[in-house]
Parts: C-alpha cells; structure tokens; sequence
C-alpha cells in the first residue's frame, strides 16, 4: 500500500512538503490563510494580538489546507489560488469559540468538484478531535528533581 512510485502515501507526503501557508490576523475574530506563501504569521495590526483563538483557528486552517493539498493532488487540481478564512463566534460560558464560519476562496477549483473539497476539508483530523470534545488531563508537579551536574550548562 504504502510503496512504489503511484503509492497514495508518496502523494501524500508530497503534498504536505508542498504545503506552504500564510496566516494573516483579520479581525479579533477571524484569520485568514494564503497558499504558497512563506509559512508565517504575516505582520498583523498593532492593535490585533494573536490569541488562543487565532492559534486554534490557525491549527483548523493548516490542518484544512493539508489536507485540501493531499486531496487536489490526488484528484490532479492544482491549489495555486486556494485561501480561506476563518472566523469564529465566542461561546456564552465558559470562555471558548462557540461556533467557527470557514470560507474557501477558491476561483480555479471546478464547479463540479465543490462538494468534494468541503467533504475532504471537513475530514481534517483537528476538526474531528473537536466532536466530541476530547477529555483533557491536566496533571501538577510539584517537585522536579534538578538535572545531574555534568548536564547543567
């Protein structure tokens, strides 16, 4: 399965070394992400700080995008103008996002190909850790034994 030169494995990993996304903070509620652009935050408003949220949203995004780039390869569509944005609505209690609104943008993906890239976005494994929410362990430690001698620096 994962062998040979037509193995989906090999398209996979090429599409995830392809991957190259930019994060741009729109609004305290929402981010966006270009394709093909250096793999960093570009310089957001001064008044704009990069929240839990935008991280979150970020994650979602990359997440979406690798998976949006192993699926066109595979399906041979070319990814050259795919963005989207995210926004999301904060949840009442406790402090969370209660909803996300993502967007793809688009142009050159064909018409009869739309509901197939929503199906596979919607497969991003960052988005299905979320339902049901996962248990999350928090542990303390309250003692943590110093490193020996000859590796402290």
């Amino acid at each position: 399965m994962c062998g040979g030169r037509r193995s989906p494995c090999r398209a996979i990993i090429y599409a995830l070394f392809q991957l190259a996304v930019r994060i741009t903070l729109l609004s305290d509620e929402s981010i966006r992400l270009d394709n093909g652009a250096p793999p960093t935050r570009a310089p957001e408003p001064e008044d704009i700080s990069y929240s839990p949220f935008h991280m979150l949203a970020s994650g979602i995004g990359t997440c979406m995008f690798s998976v949006l780039q192993s699926w066109a390869t595979n399906a041979k569509i070319p990814t050259d103008h795919l963005s989207m944005e995210i926004g999301w609505k904060p949840a009442e209690s406790p402090n969370r996002a209660g909803s996300f609104d993502v967007k793809l943008l688009w142009p050159s993906l064909p018409e009869s190909r739309r509901a197939a890239a929503a199906r596979a976005a919607n497969s991003c494994a960052a988005i299905n850790a979320l339902v049901p929410p996962p248990e999350i362990n928090i542990g303390m430690e309250t003692f943590v034994e110093p490193p020996p001698p000859d590796r402290v620096k």
